[in-house]
């Protein structure tokens, strides 16, 4: 994936997670996930997601502005980590499908449209 393609990606989640009523962010530091599958506990690693957007797309802000080629691409490669957690995560807890992700994850012409077939 190119950085457009992981910011795509990244803003739909959290455009999702924010629709699905998790408005706030929720910190590493403060983060505790718990063993169980309660709705509180879901809506906290939601916003544990929205926080990891935000940071994901801070790594692909500063990568840009980056004019060492091996520190950009260790950046972009952490964006793109973070992401696959995510999309782990949302597939957990049943957000999206596999299929679903894959489509995420292809190319898009500049309206945002999938330019690949499944």
């Amino acid at each position: 994936m190119n950085p457009e393609q992981i910011r795509f990606a990244l803003e739909e989640y959290d455009s999702q997670i924010k629709a699905a009523g998790s408005p706030r962010q929720w910190p590493a530091e403060s983060f505790v996930p718990q063993a169980n599958t309660s709705k509180s506990t879901e809506l906290r690693t939601l916003q544990h997601l929205r926080w990891m957007v935000q940071q994901a797309l801070g790594f692909l802000i500063e990568a840009d502005r980056l004019l060492d080629n091996k520190a950009m691409l260790e950046l972009r490669a952490k964006a793109m980590r973070w992401l696959c957690f995510m999309q782990g995560v949302l597939w957990i807890q049943g957000a999206y499908t596999i299929n679903e992700m894959k489509d995420h994850n292809r190319p898009r012409d500049e309206a945002g449209i999938n330019t690949k077939e499944l």
